[in-house]
Parts: structure tokens; sequence; C-alpha cells
């Protein structure tokens, strides 16, 4: 729920919309949670025409009826060639709702898809190694896992207008991940 508020602000009133509902998390395990795991929140290509099922898992606290709580996404290291989901449960107890996604790795023979395709483009396409086209399907899988979660924000009571948390290893992969969002 929004409201409207006045202040003044160097000497003029101004209008400000706030949320009346803003939820904190907390700094301590504050609350009960509930997991889903291996919840499949898409499909990725592979090089041989085949796709991998890509899961994660869902860590969701019982924060009553406070407001729109925030998402914290882990994407496991693993150099993209090893890894994998992780539980985010003690996240969770503070407030956030929380996954833990997995990825296509190097093993899967990745095939990104249209998506990326400049970055993929840029690595060198299909002819480009194993581990490079998983950096780039891991960037397509990550914006299909935000896609799906960003589906469920109003069942999951999840904040979709303030910025989205992410934890990864890895840098190299990360920018395009910020740009979405800010969408």
């Amino acid at each position: 729920m929004q409201k409207l508020c006045h202040r003044e602000v160097a000497g003029r009133r101004t209008a400000l919309i706030e949320s009346a509902a803003d939820f904190k998390p907390s700094l301590r395990k504050s609350y009960e949670v509930s997991v889903e795991e291996a919840v499949i929140y898409g499909t990725g290509g592979t090089l041989d025409g085949g796709q991998v099922e890509l899961l994660l898992d869902l860590a969701i606290p019982d924060t009553g009826t406070d407001g729109p709580r925030p998402l914290f996404v882990h994407i496991h290291g693993g150099s993209f060639q090893t890894g994998n989901r992780a539980s985010q449960f003690n996240v969770a107890e503070r407030g956030w709702v929380a996954a833990s996604i997995d990825y296509r790795l190097a093993g899967d023979e990745p095939l990104p898809g249209l998506r990326v395709k400049p970055f993929f483009d840029a690595v060198g396409g299909e002819s480009s190694s194993a581990r490079d086209r998983s950096v780039v399907a891991s960037m397509e899988d990550t914006l299909t896992a935000l896609d799906y979660l960003l589906s469920r924000a109003d069942e999951l009571n999840i904040d979709a207008v303030h910025p989205i948390s992410f934890r990864k290893p890895v840098q190299a992969a990360r920018s395009p991940i910020r740009a979405r969002t800010q969408l």
C-alpha cells in the first residue's frame, strides 16, 4: 500500500509517494522458512539439439502480512565447469525470499539462445569452447530464473520494484545480470 506524503524540502512543499509497508529484512534469524527444492524454472539448449532442465531451490520466509520481501538470488561458482545450487535457508531466515539456481555447465555442452546472441557471437559462437559457451549460457539461465521468479512475485510476496541482490563468485557474468535488475 502506498500513501502520499508532503514534505518541505529547501523551503518547498514536495509530494512524495511512500510505501506504507516497506519490509526490512532482519540481521538475525527471525523467520520460519519453507523450502521448494528442484523447481524447474526453464530449459536450456545443448549443442546436440537437446534440452537441459534448469533447476532452483527456493527458501521462502514466513513474514506474515509484512510488505513485499526482497529477492536474493544465489548463483554458484565452479568456473562454469562444476558446482550446483546450495540452500540459502540462512538468508530466508532473515526475511529474504532466497533462490539458488543451477545453470548449464561446460559438461552439458550448452548452446545459448537468441536472448544472449551478441555475447555468444563475441566468444566465437558454436565453435567456442564448452566453457565459454557455459559462461554465456549462465547469463541466459540467470535471466530465465529472474523471469520465472518475478512471474511469481505476487504469489511469493517479492518486491519486484527494487533491485535484486545476487551472489556469484565469478565476476565476468555479472554485468548483464545487473542490467536486467534495473529494467
